[in-house]
């Protein structure tokens, strides 16, 4: 869990996400944190996540799940939480008919 101080330095910043592609080394490709979180509430994920499932639960899923529901990436654990973060902010901006994330959430 990470300090309000970083959370808003987070959301401050654009925070990047190093992808790879099939779980490929030749596949790399970067994504921002805004990018992220964006196609996660447009997938079947994010509705998982508002049905129960832990917001980091559902995110792993749907970077790691196949297209057309996911990105069909592995990842750059060491930028992960940042991105975490910025989804869990992005998540809390929506308005209240589309749900909110709680602290808990994680």
């Amino acid at each position: 869990m990470t300090d309000p101080q970083t959370r808003q330095t987070a959301g401050q910043e654009s925070v990047d996400l190093r992808l790879y592609r099939s779980n490929r080394r030749d596949g790399a490709y970067v994504r921002s944190g805004a990018q992220i979180a964006a196609a996660f509430v447009d997938s079947r994920f994010y509705r998982t996540f508002q049905a129960g499932w832990p917001l980091d639960r559902a995110l792993r899923a749907f970077i790691t799940a196949p297209k057309p529901d996911g990105l069909n990436s592995t990842f750059e654990e060491d930028g992960y939480p940042a991105v975490f973060d910025a989804v869990l902010d992005h998540i809390r901006s929506l308005d209240h008919g589309r749900g909110a994330a709680e602290e808990d959430d994680r």
